[in-house]
């Protein structure tokens, strides 16, 4: 049976993958998350003392604590997350490229219509960067368009409407 955060854990653990959340945010958000449980969690407490490790560690200390997430559901939330990064912060791009195409892989290379613009994004930015098809420019210009979709913050639905 799924932990009644195992949502919460697959989107910090992805939001940590892309480095959008320190490791010190997903011991806070554990240390919270514990003490709002009537259980003791045996993996949440460790979590809770993960501090300092790597944020590859904390990834995978995360991991069990996500079975049962809908990890497409978790995707969908990091891409509006990275929307609202790179409004800020536009040089994250080819990291986050990299990131999404770790999540499409994650996924056996198969994704919903919703997500199809994952599909090889490493690849075409690289080519970008190459010189070859579109530019950088205009993968950004894509990339943010497609990531818009998934921005539910109130600031990028007035901007969509607009």
């Amino acid at each position: 049976m799924p932990k009644p955060y195992a949502q919460e854990a697959e989107l910090k653990r992805l939001e940590l993958i892309a480095g959008i959340v320190s490791g010190a945010d997903v011991v806070q958000w554990a240390e919270s998350k514990l003490g709002e449980l009537n259980l003791y969690d045996d993996q949440l407490a460790d979590l809770c003392l993960s501090s300092g490790k790597s944020p590859q560690d904390v990834a995978s200390m995360l991991r069990p604590l996500c079975h049962g997430a809908d990890s497409l559901a978790a995707v969908r939330s990091l891409l509006g997350d990275m929307h609202r990064v790179l409004l800020c912060d536009p040089s994250r791009a080819r990291d986050f490229i990299r990131v999404i195409d770790y999540c499409w892989i994650d996924h056996g290379y198969t994704v919903p219509d919703d997500l199809a613009f994952i599909r090889g994004i490493d690849d075409d930015w690289a080519l970008a960067e190459e010189g070859v098809g579109r530019t950088t420019k205009e993968e950004f210009t894509s990339l943010m368009e497609n990531l818009s979709r998934f921005d539910l913050s109130e600031e990028n639905q007035i901007r969509r409407s607009n």
